[in-house]
């Protein structure tokens, strides 16, 4: 039965961090919620990490604070660890490079004591450098699986307390992937109910050179398109329609493309693409003041702006400089996953993989998330894909359309976007044109 206070575990799964980890552990010990105990599942750290911890061990009781090591494994296995360790009722999950904020483990906990059908709560959260400076404040979509999934995005991330029940029910963490175990972990436990969201930044999660997360190549480009087949194939996943599926094989593709390889060898500049829906959930993308709480109908506003914004520049670009005629192609899903297969993303029907180049890698995934996107609603696309070869996108438009995707206000988007519209409107009404085929 659900108390006023139910138990609480907080599972940090650390390897080689003993410089950061103490940081993380305090921010968990030092909340006031009154039943609540850090597990630390040391996954075979071979630094000071095991002096840190039993330095640590000695000025708290095992009630709130136990460590365990195990043979170097991966996070999701050392989660998973701590998972069949935890006393709890509820149970999250921290980094061991993170930071708790104080009173979001009783903030989350009471969302879920008011909501007694979720299975999960999780808040908004910040992100900072390596020295702890604010970069960012994310609030994150209202969690749906079917959504998350669509749009590519994991939305909840780590300090999310989720139920023993539906975590239970779960598979919990897919201990063969590395770097998107996350978003197939919260799309199973988003199955067993609803998720309610605390829209507070309660966490920090800390973006530095040696985040897992920002590391870059084949295998982690594949995990993208693994993590969206995975999660597809849950069950009791939601019935989706073609648009809704090849959305989310979209914006997998193109994550996979991000995260591919060095900026260096993105196949010959060919392609811009532009990321719509960091715009809605991202106080700096949207230009407030990180220092002080973000409007999020001002983000959102900014966000509209700039969708409209992005295909007013690209009529504007097409009617200076009429686009080629555009050349024959497949389009759909399994033309699409034809050449992820080709190109090694996905793995042939014997179950292997095809080994190509980062750059040809990158191309094909962009090529296939074209082909996807000829099934999408254009209209809820998450990227925009600018065909460089078509649509002759130069300086300075282009640097002011990167710059305000990047760092833009809802005022400084609606002013360049009534600039650019009178000169569209100009330059069709002076050649008494019609808008530029597509």
């Amino acid at each position: 039965m659900t108390t006023v206070a139910p138990p609480v575990s907080i599972v940090i799964a650390t390897y080689n961090r003993a410089q950061l980890l103490p940081e993380s552990m305090d921010s968990v010990l030092g909340q006031d919620y009154p039943d609540l105990e850090l597990l630390v599942v040391d996954d075979g750290s071979t630094d000071r990490t095991r002096k840190v911890l039993k330095r640590y061990a000695k000025r708290h009781p095992p009630e709130r604070l136990r460590y365990v090591s195990q043979a170097n494994g991966g996070q999701a296995r050392a989660l998973n660890h701590g998972y069949g360790l935890a006393r709890g009722e509820l149970i999250g999950y921290l980094c061991d490079d993170d930071l708790l904020a104080p009173g979001a483990i009783a903030m989350q906990a009471r969302a879920l004591v008011s909501n007694p059908d979720a299975a999960v709560a999780y808040s908004g959260y910040r992100i900072i450098d390596a020295d702890g400076v604010v970069e960012d404040v994310v609030r994150p979509i209202e969690y749906e699986p079917a959504e998350a999934l669509r749009l590519h995005d994991t939305a909840i991330g780590p300090g999310g307390l989720v139920r023993r029940r539906a975590l239970e029910a779960s598979s919990k963490w897919p201990v063969t992937m590395r770097f998107m175990a996350d978003l197939v972990l919260w799309v199973d436990i988003g199955l067993r109910g609803p998720a309610v969201r605390v829209p507070e930044p309660l966490v920090s999660w800390r973006r530095h050179p040696g985040s897992v997360t920002l590391s870059v190549g084949a295998e982690h480009a594949r995990e993208h398109l693994t993590a969206y087949k995975r999660a597809l194939a849950l069950d009791g996943f939601p019935v989706l329609n073609e648009a809704e599926r090849a959305e989310g094989l979209r914006n997998a593709c193109l994550w996979a493309a991000i995260f591919g390889g060095p900026a260096a060898t993105w196949p010959g500049d060919r392609f811009m693409v532009l990321d719509l829906h960091r715009k809605r959930i991202s106080a700096a993308a949207a230009g407030c003041d990180l220092a002080t709480e973000p409007d999020w109908d001002t983000v959102e506003r900014a966000a509209a702006l700039y969708r409209e914004l992005v295909e007013v520049v690209i009529e504007l670009c097409d009617e200076r400089e009429p686009p080629p005629p555009r050349p024959a192609a497949a389009a759909g899903l399994e033309p699409a996953e034809a050449i992820l297969r080709s190109v090694g993303a996905l793995p042939a029907a014997d179950g292997s993989l095809r080994e190509v180049g980062e750059a040809q890698m990158r191309l094909g995934l962009i090529e296939a998330a074209i082909a996807a996107g000829a099934a999408t609603d254009p209209s809820t696309n998450r990227f925009r894909i600018v065909d460089l070869e078509r649509t002759r996108l130069r300086d300075p438009i282009r640097s002011t359309l990167e710059r305000l995707g990047f760092v833009g206000s809802a005022a400084e988007t609606a002013a360049e976007l009534e600039r650019l519209r009178g000169e569209l409107a100009r330059l069709r009404d002076g050649r008494g044109a019609t808008p530029a085929p597509r």
